[in-house]
């Protein structure tokens, strides 16, 4: 590693591994504990625990574990994998993962940052489909800022599905891809985006597809008699 490189990866990691500082964090001791972990000289641990934060979402984690990993810290280094969680933690929307995901991208060669877009766009997918609307706008941003040639058609119908969740930031985005459409590409866009959120909202009893959840029944106690029909009558007459 050329002393440029290894100084700017340094300036990575005091950056991602200073997020833990944030008030935000203090009531995550699991992200402490890793945080202790690094300061303690524990790499592996840290690494492991911040690799279940990072599988849960946790934006911060996904990059500090990519800083770990593209160290080599608790694990043999790889460019790949750092450039992977460094990215997940840029698609989620984290600022500070932005200089680095591009330093790590840059590591690179062509081919292995083709296996890297296609490796984010099957896991957003997956989660996207298991339940987690952030995933979409992940996607449309993802299509934007990393395919090799960005189709603002896709990015604007994930985006346009985001933005039908609720999802922070979508409708701006979406808002913004359209200007780039022209009539009956939007249209195309808007059909398959309508078709996918459909699709993503069967089955799904929750108030983002506009349907209320059922209210649970109340079990009759055991202890409680049942009502007598001939006894209530009386009384109501």
């Amino acid at each position: 590693m050329t002393r440029a490189r290894h100084a700017l990866l340094a300036g990575v990691a005091a950056l991602s591994l200073g997020l833990s500082c944030n008030a935000a964090r203090a009531e995550a001791p699991t992200f402490a504990e890793a945080m202790a972990a690094v300061e303690a000289g524990q790499a592996a641990r840290a690494v492991a625990i911040f690799a279940t934060l990072a599988q849960a979402g946790d934006a911060a984690a996904q990059l500090n574990l990519a800083v770990l990993t593209a160290q080599g810290r608790g694990l043999p280094q790889n460019d790949l994998d750092a450039a992977y969680w460094a990215w997940r933690a840029r698609l989620g929307g984290l600022p500070a993962a932005v200089a680095p995901s591009d330093h790590l991208l840059a590591r690179l060669a062509p081919e292995a940052a083709t296996v890297l877009a296609q490796r984010l766009a099957a896991d957003l997918d997956i989660l996207a489909e298991e339940g987690a609307p952030l995933a979409f706008l992940a996607l449309a941003r993802l299509e934007l800022q990393l395919a090799p040639l960005p189709d603002t058609a896709r990015a604007y119908g994930a985006a346009a599905v985001a933005a039908a969740l609720g999802v922070a930031g979508a409708e701006a985005l979406r808002d913004a891809l359209a200007q780039g459409l022209d009539g009956p590409a939007r249209l195309a866009a808007q059909a398959q985006a309508t078709a996918r959120f459909a699709d993503w909202c069967d089955g799904r009893a929750i108030p983002e597809c506009g349907v209320a959840p059922a209210p649970e029944e109340a079990d009759a106690s055991p202890d409680t008699p049942a009502a007598d029909p001939e006894a209530a009558q009386a009384q109501a007459s």
